[in-house]
């Protein structure tokens, strides 16, 4: 295994999604924008997973999910520590402006003052950006696997058995 071309793979998935992140906080939600940022959030993930698939032409299908697992491992804790950094140091205003988002959306929707207070208790691990932090790579972990699976499975039929494959030719009893 070359474990460099994991770490480049992993670092190059990590700031893909950091960078990511930082700009769908500046995006107004349920906006066509945030519906091609949900699109492009997927996305990363496949393009990441795929390059490695294409460029590293691993034949053992357990060293491409160990590869994987690590990529994933490694962009994720760099999203988590990267949102971390931008919500702590960078926007201060980070947390705030999404719970006045929230606090928008609910006002939108016509809450009551004790639905309103129902959200903000269900909301209470993400008022903080170090919580927030490890619910973002939980969530991401999820999305990873799911992500992974489905293009290691695309990769292994378009490599081993898919339609990259020479058509064989059956013989004809008598001829």
């Amino acid at each position: 295994m070359n474990l460099n071309k994991t770490l480049i793979y992993g670092a190059i998935l990590g700031l893909a999604l950091t960078i990511w992140t930082i700009i769908n906080h500046e995006i107004t939600t349920n906006s066509t924008p945030a519906i091609i940022m949900t699109g492009l959030f997927f996305g990363i993930y496949g393009i990441v997973a795929m390059a490695f698939l294409r460029i590293e032409k691993i034949k053992s299908v357990v060293k491409n999910i160990i590869h994987l697992i690590a990529i994933g491992a490694i962009g994720i804790g760099l999203l988590g520590a990267g949102y971390f950094i931008n919500a702590t140091f960078l926007n201060k205003n980070y947390v705030a402006s999404e719970m006045e988002k929230s606090h928008e959306k609910w006002n939108t929707l016509d809450y009551s003052a004790a639905k309103v207070s129902q959200q903000i208790e269900l909301t209470e691990t993400f008022q903080t950006p170090l919580f927030w932090s490890f619910e973002l790579i939980k969530f991401n972990s999820i999305i990873f696997i799911v992500v992974s699976t489905a293009v290691l499975a695309l990769h292994i039929l378009l490599t081993k058995g898919g339609a990259n494959q020479p058509k064989i030719e059956l013989e004809t009893a008598g001829n």
